[in-house]
């Protein structure tokens, strides 16, 4: 079972929401239904998608926080220009500086 499944499973088990964990955990309900979906391209940088999980583990089931983020993995960004431009909030493609 992938770490998504046993999340949803965990939280209709418990008669939950995503709303409801969104609320108690303070995470998004978009990015936790990410997390149940595997998807994570919609996820932010991956220091804060597995932030996001280990809270969201921990909120279901303490016992199985540490368990849950090891098979967890965000794909590194393929090209960083497209990256720092996306971050850019100018987005007009002008180098950064002072």
């Amino acid at each position: 079972m992938s770490f998504g499944a046993a999340l949803k499973q965990a939280r209709e088990s418990q008669g939950l929401t995503t709303q409801d964990v969104a609320l108690r955990t303070k995470i998004r309900g978009d990015y936790l239904r990410a997390l149940e979906d595997g998807n994570t391209s919609l996820l932010p940088e991956r220091t804060f998608a597995r932030s996001y999980l280990q809270r969201y583990a921990r909120e279901l089931s303490p016992a199985s926080a540490p368990q849950a983020a090891p098979d967890f993995t965000i794909p590194p960004p393929t090209d960083f220009k497209e990256v720092t431009h996306a971050l850019d909030p100018r987005r007009d493609g002008r180098p950064r500086g002072p």
